[in-house]
């Protein structure tokens, strides 16, 4: 157990896992301080057929996406900032022609004014020169035109560089959403198997038992009814010894009577002796 963040580790490889129980790589422990599961990690766990925590993965990639989505849409802000940038910029080059040809315009009055006798010619070139003016001006704001065109076509593109960014995340993490569902749902389905075969183990233990248990009730059972005939044998055995014993005190009985009959004779016989002597 690793005391600094109390979680069980194996000091060989440097892998850290979740808990006791649930025996996933969640990262490693190196020069002192816990890294959370990396490629190294991984390659570890690769080599040595450990299970890791693929939710981490799917995190770590959609940190990756939101950070290049952050990065897309700060480069997309910063070019939409330029273009607004170039347009105020054009808006005060526009303005400054303006006033330039507002100078020249006026200049060229001071010059009729001046010149009262060669103003026709002074008007026709003023006119000229603003309608040349004009046209310059007027190709300058189409060019700037066609460039914001260009630049609001290049923030559009960015744009949906960032949306099919942001479906290729999405498809990323739903894919690896659904790589660690398939590996929990196999994860499950192994567990119960092991849970099954258990069950089947301790079953045909059971019954072994339970086939013994029923065997030696049977031997018990005949036992008994062997002792029990034993018991019956020796109870007629002693019926028939009592039966004896009966017979051998009718017997004694009998000669008892006997000896005192034979006696009373003895005696009788012993009168008459004495009466003949």
């Amino acid at each position: 157990m690793l005391t600094e963040i109390d979680k069980p580790w194996n000091p060989d490889t440097g892998l850290v896992f979740k808990s006791k129980q649930e025996k996933i790589v969640i990262g490693r422990w190196a020069d002192g301080e816990f890294i959370e599961l990396d490629d190294v990690a991984i390659d570890i766990c690769a080599e040595n057929n450990i299970r890791y925590d693929t939710t981490l993965v799917c995190h770590k990639v959609e940190e990756e996406g939101s950070e290049e989505v952050e990065e897309v849409e700060g480069e997309g802000s910063e070019e939409v900032e330029e273009a607004e940038g170039e347009e105020e910029v054009e808006e005060g080059g526009s303005e400054e022609v303006e006033g330039e040809g507002s100078e020249e315009v006026e200049e060229a009055e001071g010059e009729e004014e001046v010149e009262e006798g060669g103003s026709e010619v002074v008007e026709e070139e003023v006119e000229e020169e603003e309608e040349v003016e004009g046209e310059e001006e007027e190709e300058e704001f189409e060019g700037e035109e066609e460039e914001e065109e260009g630049g609001e076509e290049e923030v559009e593109g960015e744009e949906v560089e960032e949306e099919a960014a942001k479906v290729e995340n999405q498809e990323v993490d739903g894919a690896c959403e659904l790589e660690g569902r398939e590996e929990l749902v196999s994860d499950t389905e192994r567990e119960v198997e092991a849970l099954r075969l258990a069950l089947s183990n301790l079953g045909a233990g059971f019954a072994a038992r339970i086939q013994g248990t029923l065997g030696w009730a049977d031997s018990l059972r005949t036992e008994m009814s062997v002792r029990d005939l034993r018991i019956s044998g020796l109870e007629e055995k002693l019926s028939c010894r009592d039966q004896r014993i009966a017979e051998m005190e009718e017997e004694l009985s009998s000669t008892a009577q006997k000896l005192t009959r034979s006696q009373k004779k003895v005696t009788v016989f012993q009168k008459m002796l004495e009466e003949l002597e």
